[in-house]
């Protein structure tokens, strides 16, 4: 398995991770940086709301994209 973490902001580790673990920097609202049906499965965690309903529409055809 490799997992994939991507946000916004860099708190996630750079020095000490699992070798099958890669982390990206980046606004969802740019888009992800991936080809349509990279992933197997999607984990979005969302801590507090700061998008629109017109984020959210973007947002959710992106992930399952």
């Amino acid at each position: 398995s490799k997992f994939v973490g991507f946000d916004k902001n860099r708190f996630f580790p750079l020095e000490i991770r699992p070798s099958n673990s890669v982390f990206f920097k980046g606004e969802i609202l740019d888009g992800l940086p991936f080809k349509e049906d990279y992933f197997d499965f999607v984990h979005l965690n969302v801590p507090e709301p700061v998008h629109t309903l017109n984020d959210w529409d973007f947002i959710i055809k992106e992930i399952i994209r």
